[in-house]
């Protein structure tokens, strides 16, 4: 089991959970035990500490515009030092990523005219296959392992 202590302090009570995507009857056992999967630069067990900022090891994709996160920041399209490569790739007609710690995602959009523009508003939800798994990151600085996704929106 991973230490409680890789989550940030406000989300360490089950309490803070409530309403989220787990909150329903196929998940809600997770509530109480979502340190059990989160690792990250907070946890104090060397075996959980992971590194802060995950790294590309390969990444192919399509013509368009790639993705990086700001950390703790939000989105931009330019890499900047401490960005790291968003695992969602909205402006590339597809895109397949390797990260370290262990991550692979990749999508594809059906149609070339699905593929949105950074200064349009979108919404392409059923326009694709996108899908993850491995070690994903979030914006609160936690890698959240085993993590697997595989659908038709963006997650």
């Amino acid at each position: 089991m991973s230490p409680l202590d890789a989550l940030p302090v406000h989300l360490q009570d089950s309490d803070a959970w409530k309403g989220t995507d787990d909150d329903n009857w196929l998940m809600r056992w997770r509530l109480k035990c979502k340190g059990w999967f989160a690792y990250g630069p907070r946890a104090s067990k060397w075996w959980a500490k992971w590194r802060e900022i995950p790294v590309c090891l390969f990444k192919i994709g399509g013509l368009g515009y790639w993705r990086w996160e700001l950390d703790g920041q939000g989105e931009a399209i330019v890499r900047e030092p401490g960005d790291y490569l968003s695992r969602i790739q909205y402006w590339k007609r597809w895109h397949i990523q390797v990260q370290w710690p262990f991550f692979i995602a990749f999508h594809f959009y059906f149609k070339a005219d699905d593929v949105p523009c950074p200064w349009n508003e979108w919404d392409t939800d059923g326009m694709l296959i996108y899908g993850y798994f491995g070690a994903h990151r979030d914006a609160d600085k936690v890698y959240w392992f085993p993590s697997a996704y595989l659908g038709r929106n963006w997650k």
